[in-house]
Parts: structure tokens; C-alpha cells; sequence
């Protein structure tokens, strides 16, 4: 198959060349500053919002004890993932 158009030549001019890195390398100074004060000032994750159950609602109690019963469950079986995959990570030859 033939060409129709040339292909434009891939010069530039150094002007542009060297505003092209600078804006390039600002921007990676912007990013890394960013990293830098999210590590200090330490990411916080948004507080879940408690289960809303109105108080007239029958049977609150055992609903709110099911609900604390299993945010444990989750929290358990997260701690004992986490323990899991640390185990395995330290066994020599990393993960079988």
C-alpha cells in the first residue's frame, strides 16, 4: 500500500525542548511535595457512620449486637489475613 502523506519531521526547537522538560520536571517536584505531606500529615480514613436504627424499631437490640457481632468477625478475619499473608511472605522462598 502507498503512502498518501508524508510523515511530519519529529524536530523541535530547543525553546521548546527545554520548556517541554522543565513543565515535566515541575510537575513530578509537584507530586512528590504531595506524597511528601500526605506521609506527615498521615492519610486519615472517613469514619464509618453507626448502623441508623430507630428506637421505635422492635427488636433494635439484637439488630445493633448482630451488627457489633459482625464488624468483630471482620476485624478478626482481617487480623488473621494479614498474619497469614506476613507468615508467608516470611517463609524463604515467598509464597508456596
Amino acid at each position: 500500500m502507498t503512502k498518501i502523506r508524508k510523515s511530519t519531521s519529529k524536530r523541535i526547537t530547543a525553546r521548546k525542548k527545554y520548556s517541554v522538560l522543565k513543565k515535566v520536571a515541575d510537575h513530578k517536584r509537584k507530586l512528590k511535595k504531595e506524597i511528601r505531606k500526605m506521609k506527615t500529615g498521615g492519610v486519615q480514613k472517613p469514619i464509618p457512620k453507626p448502623v441508623g436504627i430507630p428506637n421505635a424499631f422492635p427488636g433494635k437490640a439484637e439488630m445493633l449486637e448482630e451488627y457489633e457481632h459482625s464488624e468483630k468477625r471482620k476485624e478478626e478475619s482481617a487480623k488473621s489475613e494479614k498474619a497469614m499473608k506476613k507468615a508467608m511472605k516470611d517463609l524463604p522462598g515467598g509464597i508456596v
